[in-house]
């Protein structure tokens, strides 16, 4: 992907296969909301790279079914397929690219299942496009909805950059949700470092109730993009505000209707589910509000603490205000990003300054995963967004450590309270921490990355 221009990166500024068969378990077997994460794996093999560093098609390929989740996904598709009836799909992605995946929810639309996805603009391909038409059950009466919100158009607004989708057999049984950093793009199930929250739950949890709120109010955006002729002309960001309202006005009054715990009251869907669903828009700040309150938390325990985060861009100060706070009551903080933010290849200007200006702290030890910026002519990327928060919780999602993504743009973001989840989390950081090189390594082009710190004493508890 090319380096965003200003008008776009302003945006910013203001975020091996593992049991398909999980997918296919019955229904008893799924009490509440159950966990589990995937990620990509990358062990590319190019003299003088590192295993992180890969090139085109054959190792798009090769790391697609390494990771496993394209066909992960097509598992949880198929239990729509036998449910044809009352089944309904519902996905939220910045880019859907994976032909993979297309191809299967062309099969759930033939079989004239509901579907509604949500594309951003400015991903849109012609391929993509012709699900509108050439995957209907009945042309004359669509089943299959397909819906452009979002920026990189010519007149900016916010992304639509959402990473979540939702397979509802409609029989009573439970429902998958997956949320993740990556995209439903060949990318990002294969060469892209990134991660997806692999959710089962039951139709009544808070979780579920919260999710199709979510769907609700994209669809209430669409229509107001639509009532005020947003879209003819190309879109016109004076709208912007307007259909972002709605469809904040739309989620909130689906969060009364159906008793969704509000998301000011994370600690409260944490007991009832142990997951705490938000999102963006929103008015309140509650994203950063939440998030810098479980890191205040780890603070409190001083050297006892850690945080460890994965995340590709970073602008958002009150986040790094926070993470200071905690480094100087001792806890551990290190955080990986790609190699991107050194060589100037970064998709968002400023992130090296900012970090420059609002994170030295000698307990804040920050590295960098080596990545081909050239990559099968868009690049590569490590394009997690993930924190683990002293092996307790953790925090993850769609949206950077932005301003845009915390506030502005369509996002998801998901605080878990689940052993195995942070478990699993913790050992995929110590893949990519482990994979990591110094700014040093990086500046220098050394053939073999300096060996990283030892880990916090409650880390190696966490992953043993």
């Amino acid at each position: 992907m090319k380096k965003l221009n200003t008008r776009f990166a302003h945006l910013f500024s203001n975020s091996g296969m593992l049991g398909i068969l999980a997918a296919l378990l019955p229904a008893a077997a799924h009490a509440g909301v159950t966990f589990d994460m995937m990620h990509t794996v990358q062990d590319c093999k190019h003299e003088g790279m590192p295993k992180t560093w890969c090139e085109g098609k054959e190792d798009m390929i090769a790391m697609d079914e390494l990771s496993g989740m394209s066909a992960k996904i097509a598992a949880q598709l198929d239990r729509a397929l036998a449910n044809p009836k009352t089944a309904k799909v519902s996905i939220a992605y910045f880019s859907f690219s994976n032909k993979k995946i297309q191809k299967k929810l062309c099969e759930v639309g033939m079989a004239g299942i509901p579907v509604e996805a949500y594309i951003d603009a400015g991903s849109v391909s012609p391929e993509l496009q012709a699900l509108k038409t050439d995957c209907q059950k009945d042309k004359a009466k669509p089943n299959l909805k397909l819906v452009i919100l979002g920026g990189m158009t010519s007149t900016p607004w916010r992304l639509h950059h959402n990473k979540t989708m939702m397979v509802d057999p409609g029989n009573g049984e439970y429902i998958n949700i997956n949320f993740s950093s990556g995209n439903l793009s060949a990318f990002g199930t294969s060469i892209h470092l990134d991660h997806w929250g692999v959710l089962t739950a039951t139709p009544d949890t808070n979780l579920v109730k919260a999710q199709r709120c979510v769907f609700e109010g994209l669809t209430a955006a669409d229509a107001k993009a639509t009532e005020v002729k947003m879209y003819e002309g190309g879109v016109k960001s004076q709208f912007d505000g307007v259909v972002a309202q709605a469809y904040i006005d739309a989620r909130e009054s689906c969060y009364v209707n159906n008793a969704v715990i509000p998301m000011y009251q994370a600690e409260k869907a944490i007991a009832k589910d142990g997951v705490a669903p938000m999102y963006s828009p929103n008015n309140n700040n509650e994203v950063v509000k939440t998030f810098t309150a479980e890191i205040a938390k780890v603070a409190a325990d001083g050297k006892n603490g850690y945080l460890y985060i994965a995340v590709q861009h970073f602008l958002h100060g009150g986040i790094a205000a926070a993470l200071m706070q905690a480094a100087q009551a001792g806890v551990d903080v290190r955080i990986i990003f790609d190699d991107d933010l050194l060589t100037g290849e970064g998709e968002v200007e400023g992130v090296q300054e900012f970090l420059a200006s609002s994170l030295q702290h000698p307990n804040i030890k920050i590295r960098y995963i080596k990545t081909n910026h050239n990559a099968g002519g868009n690049g590569q990327m490590m394009h997690n967004k993930f924190c683990i928060l002293s092996g307790k919780r953790t925090f993850s999602g769609a949206g950077q450590y932005t301003g845009a993504a915390m506030r502005n743009n369509w996002e998801n973001f998901y605080l878990a309270q689940s052993p195995e989840l942070t478990k699993k989390y913790g050992l995929y950081f110590k893949d990519l921490w482990d994979a990591s090189w110094s700014d040093n390594d990086i500046k220098t082009k050394a053939p073999v990355a300096s060996k990283p710190e030892a880990y916090h004493a409650k880390f190696l508890g966490l992953i043993k």
